[in-house]
């Protein structure tokens, strides 16, 4: 498969969302880290009691949390996203948490999804189709037809893959000198978004209608974005230190995590613009985003101006 390149300005304007996003976090865990959501408004992630320990698996449903997921024999377990027959992917760790292995939950069954002469894979988006983008100590890939494809932004010195929807857009990140980009890819043609006076910025999550979350940067301060309708639209939970989007499904629910003082939660927030009518016309458009650090919080805490849903009271069950 070849692949070409186009960089695009795009002009737009940046906007806050009106609509303050609601926290939740996962009974008693130290942090809670966010993957994606589903058409079903199924949330999947992980939480743990460190950043750098090991985390268990969850899938947030009406209300309730899953049980804790493991992949059998794993010390970690990451789920990052789910489709709409509720197929999940995600990462797993034994013994050394730097190593990971893909993994895929379907209906509770495990397989394990590497890329062939790969040392890890992290397995990061899902389509209904079946189709598959990740990373890899190999670059990041599709995995479409038992086939891995290589997804490389030319001239890059690094491209990282977040999410695919149904029309096969997927949307990721990349580094060039110095500064990292997101990227919308279709047909073969990478696209370029620059959030307007960002020093950096990343496209997380895409919907079936062309919407983009994701990430930016200014100052070393993270936010959140929705690109849509030609419109970028920061999404920042109030008060806290950083903020990412990293899922969207149809409905215009979007999921992604906040911090304060180095603890993770996450939030949901319903997105209202118009779909962007460059993706659906053109095919994909570019993003760009910054700074994947995606696993800082606050918990526990209701900033001013915002809300947080503790879901303590819920029980915590198997979907």
């Amino acid at each position: 498969m070849k692949f070409g390149f186009s960089l695009c300005l795009v002009l737009c304007i940046a906007r806050v969302a009106s609509a303050a996003p609601i926290g939740f976090s996962v009974p008693g865990a130290g942090d809670t880290y966010v993957g994606g959501i589903n058409n079903s408004g199924e949330v999947v992630g992980e939480y743990g009691n460190t950043p750098s320990g090991a985390k268990q698996g969850f899938v947030l449903s009406n209300g309730l949390f899953t049980n804790p997921i493991s992949f059998p024999g794993a010390s970690s377990t990451n789920l990052i996203a789910v489709n709409d027959d509720g197929v999940i992917v995600g990462t797993y760790s034994t013994s050394n948490l730097l190593v990971e292995s893909g993994l895929l939950d379907n209906g509770g069954a495990f397989t394990t999804v590497n890329m062939p002469g790969a040392t890890s894979t992290a397995l990061t988006g899902i389509n209904d189709s079946g189709q598959i983008v990740g990373n890899s100590s190999l670059g990041a890939f599709l995995l479409s037809g038992g086939v891995f494809t290589p997804i490389t932004v030319p001239g890059s010195a690094h491209t990282g893959a977040s999410e695919i929807n149904n029309s096969g857009l997927i949307v990721g990140y990349y580094t060039l000198g110095g500064v990292m980009y997101g990227f919308v890819l279709s047909g073969g043609v990478y696209t370029t978004l620059d959030f307007p006076g960002a020093d950096d910025t990343s496209a997380l999550g895409i919907n079936d209608l062309g919407q983009v979350v994701g990430q930016y940067s200014i100052g070393g301060i993270h936010h959140g974005f929705l690109f849509s309708g030609g419109v970028y639209t920061t999404l920042d939970f109030s008060g806290a230190d950083s903020t990412e989007a990293l899922g969207i499904n149809d409905l215009g629910q979007i999921v992604g995590e906040y911090q304060n003082a180095g603890v993770s939660a996450g939030f949901i927030t319903t997105a209202t613009p118009e779909p962007s009518a460059g993706f659906l016309a053109m095919g994909g458009l570019g993003l760009i985003i910054t700074g994947l650090s995606r696993r800082k919080s606050v918990l526990g805490q209701n900033p001013a101006g915002s809300s947080l849903l503790r879901l303590q009271s819920f029980p915590l069950r198997r979907a």
